[in-house]
């Protein structure tokens, strides 16, 4: 599966938004949940909103995330095996 660059605007609860960048699968959806690299570590979000910034090639992607707090480390997804679907 051909994954994408996605620069990524991440919500935190306890501070300013955080930015970074980040190479998923295409097709990610509104709700879907994924586990963001910050400083430290890594948190876990959900989808807000995902946003075509450009049409020309290659193409680039904003993705809005809002953190849930410190991955569950039973059930939640990495990154590397991350795919379009919703469940988790």
């Amino acid at each position: 599966m051909e994954r994408i660059e996605y620069e990524v605007e991440l919500e935190r609860t306890d501070g300013p938004a955080e930015h970074t960048s980040m190479t998923l699968p295409p097709a990610l959806t509104k709700g879907q949940r994924l586990n963001v690299p910050v400083e430290g570590g890594y948190v876990h979000a959900e989808v807000i909103e995902v946003t075509k910034l450009t049409t020309d090639e290659p193409i680039r992607w904003k993705l809005l995330a809002r953190e849930l707090g410190k991955p569950r480390q039973e059930g939640s997804i990495p990154i590397d095996r991350l795919n379009a679907s919703n469940d988790d």
